[in-house]
């Protein structure tokens, strides 16, 4: 389960099967003996010998390491082997993510606050179930078979749903002269500037989070003579932990991964900034988004700050983030708002606590 394929899989796997996904397994002991991964029991090579008379093991590895982690389970006695990887996952990912999205469009629908954000998440939906290609069988019910009958949504384009003040939109977001914002993905301080210009210049404080070493250095620098604003060289996540940074062609889509270039930091909001106000938190950190909010559990439960937190890193966070915010904190109004005339990047997911 170590490496980018096994994870990729799991997420599709858990999914499709729910319950029953039972065990995962890798054959590290020093890294996963007794522990657990997503709320499942990791067995060890010698557990999955003794238990494997009752499952299905399923290989999920690049086909460079597949067949011979099938040979070695194979010599310990394992026979019911299924290999996936390659195209097959792929294709297997968007049957399973189509299921996904029938279970739970319903439960988002529920909790969002305007017709606005019913229609985005439709039309979003629909954009990615387009890109997809998805053979018919795969999602018999379409996302279009939720809509009540009151609400009439016409087919848009999802560009047409672009509104100004990424992060700020007037509408829904009403800043005052004493806020404290965190600023995850602080990038060379776009987030910062927009802030500062709605804000007009009248805040408290602003802590500033760049994991890219470049990036930070641009970021700090730009600001380095208003003591309002602290920028540190870490991402966020759900703890504090050693982290490898992929570099990206574009300066601003460096991430978290397993096979990254550049080895960094990542804290978790609620150790770094014990005891610090914070009025807004914003996300935009290239799929991390939902361990970063574990990681801010606490102040979020405790301080309700605004959450603006981006939504399209990966499928599932249209329905993941808005779900998790409500279940923090059940006074959080849900909206989404998008801000990219491409057209599935730029949906933010916003929670507001109304006065």
């Amino acid at each position: 389960m170590g490496g980018a394929i096994g994870r990729f899989a799991f997420q599709g796997l858990q999914w499709y099967f729910e319950d029953r996904l039972k065990y995962v397994s890798d054959n590290n002991p020093e890294a996963f003996q007794g522990q657990t991964y997503k709320g499942r029991k990791v067995l060890t090579v010698k557990e999955l010998v003794e238990i494997q008379e009752s499952c299905v093991v399923l290989i999920a590895a690049s086909e460079k390491y597949s067949y011979e982690i099938a040979q070695q389970l194979k010599e310990q006695g394992i026979k019911n082997i299924r290999i996936f990887n390659g195209d097959p996952v792929a294709r297997f990912m968007d049957v399973c993510f189509a299921k996904y999205s029938c279970k739970m469009l319903p439960k988002v629908w529920e909790i969002l606050s305007d017709d606005i954000s019913k229609e985005l998440l439709l039309e979003r939906l629909c954009e990615i179930f387009f890109h997809l290609e998805l053979p018919t069988h795969s999602y018999t019910s379409t996302p279009q078979s939720f809509i009540p009958s009151e609400l009439k949504v016409s087919k848009i384009p999802l560009g047409d749903f672009y509104t100004k003040q990424h992060y700020f939109p007037e509408d829904i977001v009403h800043l005052s002269e004493d806020e404290c914002m965190v600023d995850g993905g602080a990038y060379i301080g776009d987030t910062i500037e927009s802030f500062i210009g709605v804000t007009h210049n009248r805040f408290e404080k602003i802590y500033a989070f760049e994991v890219e070493p470049n990036n930070y250095a641009k970021c700090k620098k730009c600001f380095e003579k208003d003591d309002r604003i602290e920028v540190f060289p870490y991402g966020i996540s759900d703890r504090e932990k050693e982290v490898l940074i992929s570099i990206n062609d574009r300066d601003e889509e460096h991430r978290i991964s397993s096979k990254g270039d550049v080895a960094s930091k990542a804290v978790a909001m609620d150790e770094l900034l014990s005891g610090k106000k914070v009025t807004f938190i914003k996300m935009d950190i290239e799929g991390e988004e939902m361990a970063a909010l574990e990681g801010g559990r606490e102040i979020i439960e405790t301080q309700k700050p605004v959450l603006a937190i981006s939504a399209y890193h990966k499928a599932s966070d249209i329905f993941d983030i808005p779900l998790w915010i409500k279940s923090v904190c059940a006074d959080y109004k849900i909206y989404f708002r998008h801000h990219g005339y491409q057209c599935l990047f730029d949906t933010v997911c916003y929670g507001i606590i109304e006065q």
